[in-house]
């Protein structure tokens, strides 16, 4: 199936769900990342690196309630950056930049434990990822969109009534195959972890 398909059934299945939804909730995402990236240069060896901490903004929207009580759907945008390796094939200094959209699906405590303020949950979701490099010594940028995964934890506190915090730890696959002018073509395998804060408001 084509991806963009694939991304659409995803989204238009998810504004379906609205129907069925007790509560909607917007929240925007600021953190860190780590991780490694395994390269596959054409006709050479696989090479592990380890990429350096990088940054991550974003933000999502959720359907809370959805079918069950503890089912929550949403959509959700990252962008990843400053993620650096030196990469021998290449004899180079490689900067990642990585847009992620994704549609996910956790179980969420949406009654909320502690008087109802604490909301824990844990899920997954797939979509499709944009991945820029830019190759510094030769000054040349490549990019590629393909198929992106991830598994997700962790919890929402109520300040207010309709204002929350939270933290959220996310494990990202994605895999790009990086074409540049000068540069061997090569596949990477990106396994990062993002660490979030997360600032919500629910309606």
């Amino acid at each position: 199936m084509d991806k963009y398909k694939l991304l659409f059934i995803c989204l238009f299945a998810l504004v379906s769900l609205n129907v069925h939804a007790k509560d909607f909730r917007v929240e925007v995402q600021a953190g860190g990342t780590d991780g490694d990236t395994e390269i596959e240069p054409v006709g050479g060896p696989n090479v592990e690196k380890g990429a350096e901490t990088g940054a991550a903004l974003g933000g999502a929207v959720w359907l809370d309630g959805v079918l069950l009580p503890t089912l929550s759907v949403g959509a959700q945008y990252s962008y990843i950056f400053g993620n650096d390796l030196e990469a021998d094939f290449t004899s180079d200094k490689i900067e990642f930049d990585t847009h992620v959209f994704m549609v996910n699906v956790v179980f969420r405590d949406n009654e909320g434990s502690f008087d109802g303020k604490f909301h824990p949950y844990a899920g997954g979701g797939i979509g499709l990822s944009q991945v820029n490099a830019q190759y510094f010594l030769a000054g040349v940028e490549g990019d590629d969109i393909d198929f992106a995964g991830q598994f997700m934890a962790g919890f929402d506190y109520d300040i207010l009534k309709n204002i929350y915090f939270g933290v959220n730890f996310t494990y990202l696959f994605n895999q790009a195959e990086i074409q540049a002018s000068g540069i061997p073509t090569a596949t990477y395998d990106f396994e990062t972890i993002k660490f979030m804060g997360v600032l919500g408001m629910k309606f």
